[in-house]
């Protein structure tokens, strides 16, 4: 009898073990409709992580967000991707209140860059990153900290910085820079303030290239003609040098008029539906790509179109992506370092990709329940992308 009695107690055992605690939590953990498990499983397979992985050219995804020190969790408010110039294993994030983050293996694994001296804090803004080709020890950072924009320099590799420039008053930052692939203490920077600065002295001395009178929020600069550079300022006007910054050009203007004509001749009211004005969409500039490869080559991405140039800016064209008409979601335009006829566009929680400049296109549903912030390519590893999420 007592025998029995415990068989029988095991057995109820087990099945209140099995109702109560191991089915429950199965489900909890493949979010089959408990409170707060994912309901979107298509999308949200992955959660609604800050950063994706693909491995194969952007056909497959998968988290990213895992540390070394498990005591750690990788942030999920990205605001800069950048790989190595040299070593195509070394991947950097600049985050928005955590600092600088570095992975040695691809992206596999991440850790907090811990700067020995105390310059870099760890709850920074970290805006961009920049290493030159020619000494991969210096490091530049464009960083938001004690309410200032601030410029960062190490020169063995991120185990220190020191401050080479702040702005002179609160609450204006330092949102991109520029490392010279030729020499490693020239660095371009644009302020908050409106300046586009240079150093040729690691920050020792600056010279002010030109004020202008709006936050300069975006430099892009060709690395094989670095005197080719781009500006995308606050009011959204695109400029362009081609004398390293000492005179510029406004192309956004011709934009709106190529796209006005274009608009005139058809009259496909469709490439057109963002609010106010059909031609006033230069205020919405949501990205700006350039061709390493192909001189002359640009694209802009709005919120619902991309505008393409062959010609520097010369003249634009619309280029045509299977997007609805009334949609609003495209975020990013990425050009395969390697190849330019390699495109790639953000719009939501897909990946439009295209092997022939935007002629035929492949629709890639990415797994995140948060819609496309950035793509980013490694140049030395085009296979190799990590995708930011808004």
């Amino acid at each position: 009898m007592p025998t029995f009695s415990k068989r029988l107690f095991l057995v109820i055992l087990v099945i209140v073990l099995a109702l109560f605690v191991i089915i429950p939590g199965v489900l909890y953990f493949v979010g089959l409709g408990l409170p707060g498990a994912s309901q979107t499983p298509d999308r949200g397979a992955l959660g609604s992580g800050g950063l994706l992985i693909s491995r194969d050219s952007g056909e497959s995804w998968a988290k990213a967000d895992t540390p070394e020190n498990k005591r750690e969790k990788v942030p999920t408010k990205i605001l800069n991707v950048y790989f190595h110039p040299t070593n195509p294993n070394t991947v950097y994030l600049g985050t928005k209140s955590s600092g600088l983050w570095k992975s040695s293996n691809s992206g596999d694994t991440w850790q907090r860059v811990t700067d020995k001296t105390g310059t870099l804090k760890p709850a920074s803004d970290v805006y961009k990153i920049s290493i030159s080709r020619q000494n991969t020890k210096v490091i530049y950072l464009a960083v938001y900290q004690d309410s200032r924009g601030r410029v960062l320099r190490s020169s063995d590799g991120g185990d220190s910085f020191t401050e080479i420039y702040f702005v002179n008053t609160k609450g204006y930052g330092i949102f991109d820079l520029y490392a010279s692939g030729y020499n490693a203490d020239t660095v371009y920077v644009t302020t908050g303030q409106g300046g586009f600065l240079e150093t040729v002295n690691g920050g020792k001395t600056w010279r002010v290239k030109k004020w202008f009178g709006e936050s300069l929020i975006r430099l892009l600069v060709n690395p094989r003609a670095e005197s080719e550079m781009y500006l995308v300022t606050s009011s959204f006007l695109i400029l362009k040098t081609l004398d390293t910054g000492e005179n510029w050009t406004d192309i956004s203007t011709q934009i709106a008029a190529d796209l006005q004509a274009t608009y005139q001749q058809t009259g496909s009211k469709d490439l057109f539906t963002l609010k106010g004005s059909p031609f006033s969409f230069r205020r919405n500039i949501e990205s700006l790509a350039m061709s390493p490869l192909a001189p002359g080559l640009l694209y802009v991405g709005f919120p619902n179109l991309i505008a393409r140039s062959f010609n520097g800016g010369g003249s634009w064209q619309n280029l045509q992506i299977p997007l609805p008409p009334d949609t609003s979601d495209l975020s990013t335009v990425v050009l395969n370092p390697k190849n330019s006829d390699n495109l790639f566009v953000g719009a939501g929680y897909q990946l439009y990709k295209s092997a022939d400049q935007g002629i035929h296109w492949k629709i890639i549903s990415l797994p995140s329940s948060r819609k496309i912030k950035t793509i980013y390519i490694n140049p030395l590893k085009p296979d190799l992308m990590l995708a930011v999420f808004q």
